[in-house]
């Protein structure tokens, strides 16, 4: 992952005084670094990049969250938090309040003290909006399969097929040609059934389209790491 996005972050903390941010949101976490593992923090500090996880993904998070720290945080994630920020001196640190509920807040504020904590709100979402040119060409893609996947699905819309017949269908093209995932559950409704603005899939025959009969489908994909 690009450094760019790290250099910018700090320039953002730079302009609100602090000299380090801790990230626990996971769409944050894998923006700032290209991990993809299920747990884990980012701590960014004037001098390092760090990506805290557990034992599970030590050989995968140092090959995707290049130009990071890897570490292996312990049981007490804070614990090595704080560490880290002590060996910098570091004695005020940002976080996302927008991420983090009053329980946790709660166990930061006891677990780091004395160091300060200054919530903050928005502050990677802001460089989130401007899209650099790998996301742009991801984009694409996700369109360009999202059209593919639609055409495909008109040649087997039939009766005698349920309508999660139809629903695996597409999912197993779109995995087929690159996608990682869905980023919704597909929308398949037929018949009376496309009354369902967000319906989804059911174990129904679907019902072959006329004057009379509308049929709903509504599908978006991820295709790679963003």
């Amino acid at each position: 992952m690009s450094n760019k996005r790290v250099a910018k972050l700090r320039d953002k903390l730079e302009s609100k005084g602090l000299s380090a941010i801790l990230v626990a949101s996971p769409i944050n976490r894998r923006y700032l670094t290209g991990f993809t593992g299920s747990a884990g923090y980012v701590l960014i500090t004037p001098e390092q990049s760090y990506l805290l996880t557990d034992f599970r993904y030590m050989t995968q998070a140092p090959q995707q969250a290049v130009g990071f720290h890897v570490v292996e945080h312990a049981p007490k994630v804070m614990d090595t938090v704080k560490e880290l920020l002590g060996a910098e001196l570091i004695t005020s640190l940002g976080f996302e309040q927008d991420h983090v509920t009053y329980g946790v807040f709660s166990a930061y504020s006891e677990q780091l003290a004395p160091i300060h904590l200054v919530p903050v709100s928005g502050m990677i979402e802001e460089l989130r909006i401007i899209k650099d040119a790998d996301e742009l060409a991801i984009m694409q893609r996700a369109a360009d399969l999202a059209d593919e996947t639609f055409s495909h699905v008109l040649t087997i819309l039939q009766t005698g097929k349920t309508e999660r017949e139809i629903d695996l269908e597409m999912e197993m093209f779109m995995r087929k040609r690159g996608a990682t995932s869905s980023s919704f559950d597909t929308i398949v409704a037929s018949g009376e059934r496309s009354a369902l603005p967000h319906g989804v899939a059911a174990s129904v025959l679907f019902k072959a389209m006329n004057s009379s009969r509308l049929i709903l489908e509504r599908c978006w994909m991820v295709t790679a790491r963003i």
